[in-house]
C-alpha cells in the first residue's frame, strides 16, 4: 500500500501509512523503507526521508542497499541539494568498499565544497581501513594545507 501511494504521487499518504505501521509496532523491512524513501523523494519530504534513512539503520539495523542509496540520491536531487547527492554517493561507495569510485566522488565533493571536512575524513578513514597509510596521511595534510578543520565531537560513521 505504501509503495502504491509512493508511485502514484501521494507521498504524504505513504508517509502516514508508514507511520501508522510503526505505531502498530509492525517492523518495517528493506522493501518498506525503499517505498517510504521513494515517497519522500517524490513528495519533496527531505527531512522525513533523512529521518527514515537513519531509523532504518539505527533502530531496525537494516544495512542500506543500493536501492536505499538510490532513493536518497533521488530525494536530494529532486530538492536541488546537489552536494548532499555527492555525499550519499560517497557513503554508498564506502559501504560497498569501492575505494576507486570513492576517490572520484571525493574529488567532485572537494571541487564543490573545498572547505567541507567530511569528504576528507571519510576518504582518509577508508584509506586507513585499507591500510593505505600514505594516502590517508596525504589527505590529512591537504586538510591542514587548506585550513579545513573538523569540529571536535563530530564523528562520521559509515555503517556496514
Amino acid at each position: 500500500m505504501i509503495n502504491s501511494y509512493a508511485i502514484h504521487g501521494k507521498g504524504s499518504d505513504a508517509v502516514q501509512r508508514f507511520e501508522f505501521m510503526l505505531n502498530q509496532r509492525i517492523a518495517p523491512n528493506e522493501v518498506s523503507f525503499v517505498s517510504v524513501l521513494t515517497a519522500c523523494g517524490h513528495a519533496g519530504l527531505v527531512k522525513e526521508g533523512c529521518k527514515y534513512f537513519r531509523l532504518m539503520k539505527q533502530v531496525y539495523g537494516i544495512k542500506p542497499g543500493v536501492e536505499h542509496f538510490s532513493c536518497m540520491v533521488d530525494l536530494f536531487g529532486q530538492a536541488g541539494c546537489m552536494s548532499e547527492v555527492w555525499k550519499v554517493l560517497l557513503s554508498s561507495c564506502l559501504v560497498h568498499k569501492n575505494v576507486k569510485m570513492a576517490r572520484h566522488v571525493s574529488e567532485k565533493l572537494l571541487e564543490l565544497q573545498p572547505s567541507e571536512h567530511s569528504p576528507y575524513i571519510l576518504l582518509s578513514n577508508t584509506c586507513s581501513d585499507n591500510e593505505n597509510w600514505h594516502e590517508a596521511s596525504k589527505l590529512r595534510g591537504l586538510m591542514q594545507e587548506r585550513k579545513v578543520t573538523k569540529l571536535p565531537g563530530q564523528s562520521y560513521l559509515v555503517e556496514e
